[in-house]
């Protein structure tokens, strides 16, 4: 899909590293999660890790 990029740079004796970044603009991400339908994954807790769960003993 091309969200991330990774490249590996050589960083001299303290060895190599993968740099990672988005290549999606942080406008777009922040229309997405404005929008109603995807809005609702930042608040979003599984019912396996809820504190508030009823019927386990």
């Amino acid at each position: 899909m091309g969200l991330l990029n990774a490249q590996v740079i050589s960083m001299g004796r303290y060895g190599r590293t993968k740099k990672i970044r988005l290549a999606v603009a942080r406008t777009l991400i922040k229309e997405v999660f404005t929008d109603n339908r995807f809005g609702r994954l930042i608040n979003y807790e599984p019912k396996c890790l809820s504190k508030d769960v009823r019927g386990r003993s």
